[in-house]
């Protein structure tokens, strides 16, 4: 191989470690082998035709986690003529790379590199500015004795809260792993009605769970209203919610460019059929009858994509300006809030203070 292709292979190599995190000798060998149980999990037919095919699928290994190994053979060079541009090739290589990584951070979204067998949802508590760390705090303050987890996911938050002594309730469409849960209730949140009362409960946790409802508001008032809940029950559940941000600021610059890219996670997740600017959320939560306490903006959870001191740091900067201009550089929204009493409490309290209050003469006449 001639110098200078052995400085770019090794260079070109080095960045894409770089970028997937992994530490591979090399990147660009001819001779490969795949299992056929490999690529029955990966989209291959639609990667591209060009000579950084091959970069592609080992990219889809790292996406589904398939075990690649490396071990040394003897240089081979055949006789064939070889036409690839060395330039272009090294670009197109690099530009997938980085798609690979902007597809996993969720700022890019490749059907290349989706993939169904992961899990959606990750531990965010030891991020520090994060929304999961955020919820943690904030019922840290409120103390509660019980908690209902609507969309309790994996149960990563559940199994924090649970550990500090109170009695977690998990609501979702597939269970968690034993041992997350004090109870755990079955429930398709837009078909089904939900199989506990919430406002039996001193907290209800709904994090990134609204952007997934395509009918929110029915969602939210069916909570409020349907609720066989005493008044003082209503008034006494504090509810903690979190939602992206579509307002962010990269989202507007990105739409000022004319793109508009879903991504398997972030703000537009392509599962999420509703999003939110920060006052169709306030406004939307008053209409359908909850005081909002507490709004509180959250920053990019930088820890979970750079990690270390510099992801902490960045993490504080974007923290720093989500709370001094929310609308635009919050990437989420937390917000604790009461529901208002409906028609049903009011006339249910009014019912009980009537009986309570009627002499009790009357009655025996």
């Amino acid at each position: 191989m001639p110098f200078y292709k052995l400085v770019g292979n090794r260079v070109l190599t080095w960045l894409q470690n770089r970028l997937t995190g992994r530490s591979l000798s090399e990147y660009h060998t001819g001779f490969r082998g795949y299992s056929r149980r490999f690529l029955e999990r990966v989209r291959f037919e639609v990667n591209t035709n060009d000579f950084h095919f091959d970069t592609e699928v080992l990219l889809q290994a790292f996406t589904v986690n398939a075990a690649v190994v490396e071990f040394p053979i003897p240089t081979h060079y055949g006789e064939e003529i070889c036409h690839v541009n060395g330039l272009a090739y090294a670009w197109r290589a690099l530009r997938a790379t980085l798609q690979y990584r902007l597809h996993q951070v969720g700022m890019f979204c490749s059907l290349k590199y989706r993939n169904s067998e992961s899990t959606r949802y990750s531990d965010k508590s030891q991020a520090l500015y994060s929304s999961h760390a955020i919820a943690l705090a904030l019922v840290g303050e409120l103390e509660p004795g019980t908690l209902l987890d609507i969309g309790c996911g994996p149960g990563h938050i559940a199994r924090l809260i649970r550990n500090t002594g109170v009695r977690v309730t998990g609501i979702d469409l597939e269970a968690p792993p034993e041992g997350q849960l004090d109870e755990f209730h079955r429930c398709d949140l837009a078909r089904e009605d939900l199989p506990v009362d919430p406002f039996r409960f001193d907290s209800v946790l709904m994090l990134d769970v609204i952007e997934h409802l395509e009918d929110v508001e029915g969602f939210l008032l069916k909570l409020r209203n349907r609720s066989a809940a005493a008044l003082e029950d209503l008034r006494s559940t504090t509810i903690i919610l979190s939602t992206p941000n579509v307002a962010f600021v990269t989202v507007r610059v990105m739409l000022a460019l004319g793109r508009f890219n879903y991504a398997d996670r972030g703000i537009l997740d392509v599962s999420h059929k509703r999003l939110f600017t920060q006052s169709a959320l306030l406004r939307m939560l008053d209409d359908c009858g909850y005081e909002v306490e507490r709004l509180i903006p959250v920053g990019v959870p930088f820890e979970r994509v750079v990690g270390g001191a510099l992801g902490r740091l960045l993490g504080l900067v974007s923290t720093a300006l989500a709370r001094v201009w929310s609308g635009l550089f919050a990437f989420q929204f937390m917000v604790v809030c009461r529901a208002r009493p409906s028609v049903r409490q009011l006339l249910k309290d009014s019912e009980t203070l009537s009986s309570s209050s009627q002499d009790p003469h009357d009655v025996a006449r």
